[in-house]
């Protein structure tokens, strides 16, 4: 199935005055493992298959490393992700970069309704917070009460108020 011929020995070569390239094919008819060493040596991998009109694709898979540091790959798991995309290629999809662009713009719009269901839970919850800060209390009724219609008796309210503060108020501390 994958005969391997790219070799860490390969990936070590010092760098030339051009790009050395390494091939290995993954699926025979679906897609093969490049490695380059560029003339200032950095070390990439990518892979490489024909798309839906025919046309040689060459799709980057990431930097080498032989420890997979930072996010580097090693050899290992730059099989493995040609691997995946070979068999991608032998299911059917032919034009992988679409199909994983596809793949991402969908994440990305499942990631930002998440993060505008996140945002309209909050501004939701601020508003009712907010609601209930600004209700009034028996407290401030009372003497909206007050105010507005007992200060017009002849006691002002005094008596109103005493009875409200001994058996009312006092019991809403």
């Amino acid at each position: 199935m994958a005969r391997s011929s790219i070799t860490t020995k390969e990936l070590g070569v010092k760098p030339s005055d051009s790009d050395l390239w390494f091939y290995e094919t993954i699926i025979w008819g679906h897609g093969s493992l490049a490695a380059r060493v560029t003339t200032r040596g950095e070390r990439l991998f990518y892979f490489i298959y024909m798309n839906s009109q025919k046309k040689r694709e060459v799709l980057p898979l990431g930097s080498y490393d032989r420890t997979g540091a930072n996010g580097t790959l090693t050899l290992t798991d730059a099989r493995g992700r040609a691997t995946q995309f070979a068999t991608l290629h032998k299911s059917g999809i032919k034009d992988i970069k679409l199909h994983l662009e596809s793949e991402e713009a969908h994440r990305k719009a499942i990631q930002e309704a998440e993060m505008a269901k996140i945002a309209k839970e909050k501004a939701d919850a601020e508003a009712e917070l907010a609601r209930l800060n600004n209700r009034m209390t028996v407290r401030d009724l009372f003497e909206q009460w007050m105010r507005l219609e007992v200060s017009q008796r002849k006691d002002s309210g005094a008596e109103v108020r005493r009875m409200f503060e001994k058996d009312v108020l006092s019991g809403l501390l």
